[in-house]
């Protein structure tokens, strides 16, 4: 099991369990343990997992239009490389915007299209009024954690 944490469209992988948080946009270095680590600026961090049937997303920060692009497009580029199911975990993201949540079902229809699940992992409860306000509530799949977002994939793939 490898993870990945994204800057721009450049992934390397990280130490399990260790996290970074980085002041500096843009940094890129390693750690005591040698893991290395990859920041894609101030707003957010981004780390992407492949796991046994399905992408892991890790996003912490702000959900915001500066961070978007590139997010969205390793993402999208994982799904077309390798069509799985994605769970996105938002339980650490502090603010969503318009930009965010178009970022999010950008993702979305593309999962969906392969015939694959999508599922949000933890939002908060102002993401959750975004997502009702958008309509979005009941269209895309929320798990309050990581285990009952892997039953929910593992339960409509079967």
């Amino acid at each position: 099991m490898k993870r990945v944490v994204l800057l721009f469209i450049r992934a390397a992988p990280v130490a399990q369990g260790i996290e970074h948080r980085i002041p500096n946009p843009g940094v890129a270095g390693s750690n005591p343990a040698g893991g290395a680590f990859l920041v894609l600026g101030l707003a957010m961090l981004v780390s992407l997992e492949k796991k046994d049937g399905f992408y892991l997303v890790k996003l912490e920060g702000e959900l915001v239009f500066s961070e978007l692009d590139r997010f969205e497009k390793e993402v999208i580029k994982k799904i077309e490389e390798d069509p799985s199911s994605v769970i996105i975990d938002v339980s650490s993201v502090s603010f969503v915007d318009s930009s965010g949540l178009g970022a999010l079902v950008k993702i979305y229809t593309k999962v969906r299209l392969k015939n694959h699940q999508f599922v949000l992992v933890g939002p908060s409860e102002e993401f959750k009024k975004v997502l009702e306000i958008t309509n979005l509530l009941g269209l895309i799949n929320i798990a309050e954690s990581l285990e009952e977002a892997e039953a929910l994939i593992s339960q409509k793939s079967s």
